[in-house]
């Protein structure tokens, strides 16, 4: 279950992660500690407070949308 902590980046859009894995993997956004499962080939809106944490993950890449 999702939950939010207090002053998790609520202003934040969320952004847009594409996952070049092989596996599927789940990783927690520190921010928020909402859970993510990012299965081969898709893309996920991720809350803009978790953005930063997802960064480094292997396979996971920012998607940069054009508005």
């Amino acid at each position: 279950m999702a939950f939010n902590r207090a002053g998790a980046g609520e202003d934040r859009p969320p952004v847009l992660y594409s996952y070049a894995g092989v596996r599927t993997i789940v990783v927690r956004g520190s921010a928020t500690g909402r859970v993510y499962r990012f299965a081969p080939g898709t893309s996920l809106r991720v809350h803009g407070g978790d953005a930063p944490s997802l960064h480094a993950i292997p396979g996971l890449k920012q998607l940069y949308v054009k508005a």
